[in-house]
Parts: C-alpha cells; sequence; structure tokens
C-alpha cells in the first residue's frame, strides 16, 4: 500500500495498514499474527522483534500500559527531582514502570526492592 492512499482511507501515519495482512484492532498493530505496541510502532518493533514483537494481542496491550505508566513517571520525576535530564528520568521511569508489581509489593516490605533473584 501507498502511504497517500491510506490516508485517502481515512488512516494516519501512526494508523496505517501494511500490506495485505495487517489491520487495526482497538490501537494495537497486528502484523503476520504478531502484535506491537503503538507506543513502540512498527519500525521499532521490527527492529527489536525478540523483546517488541508479541504473539498475542494481551501481551501487546500490557506493553502499551507499561509504556503509558512509563510516559507518566517521567513527568512526575522530570516535576520532583531538580536537575534530572529527560534521557535518565525516561530510563529510571520505564525500569520502574517494567518492575510496577514489585514495587507495589515494595510498599508493604521495602526490602524486596534490593533482594537479589536467582534465575
Amino acid at each position: 500500500f501507498d502511504l497517500k492512499i491510506l490516508q485517502k482511507m481515512g488512516a494516519s501515519q501512526n494508523h496505517f495498514i501494511f500490506a495485505l495482512q495487517s489491520t487495526i484492532i482497538n490501537s494495537i498493530l497486528i502484523f503476520d499474527s504478531d502484535y506491537y505496541s503503538e507506543r513502540d510502532g512498527l519500525e521499532m518493533a521490527l527492529k527489536h522483534p525478540d523483546t517488541m514483537l508479541f504473539s498475542s494481542k494481551a501481551e501487546a496491550d500490557a506493553r502499551d500500559k507499561v509504556l503509558e505508566l512509563a510516559e507518566e513517571i517521567t513527568q512526575f520525576l522530570q516535576a520532583r527531582v531538580e536537575g534530572l535530564d529527560e534521557a535518565m528520568a525516561e530510563k529510571a521511569a520505564l525500569a520502574i514502570a517494567e518492575e510496577k508489581d514489585l514495587f507495589a509489593k515494595a510498599l508493604k516490605k521495602p526490602s524486596l526492592l534490593n533482594e537479589t533473584t536467582d534465575a
């Protein structure tokens, strides 16, 4: 598909269909049975397929929620931590958002944050 044709169909650059196999479902794009977060975008997902392409819509939705939380945490950190640059705030926010369950548990038992786990 040509982007101009897709735009005439009402698709924006963030919401367009790649090839006949792609479609948009609830802001999660499906590509050849793989799902990716719209917040990451197709280009980023294709650059990092091991971590950004998912086999289910639920996994892609979960990634979207983590990214949404990270955006909010970034804004919080930048407003509350003087001198924190945007790049570092984003990295810290993503680390916190990816470990949100751990942080929720740490509210009751703070030492959990620094316990090591054997994988």
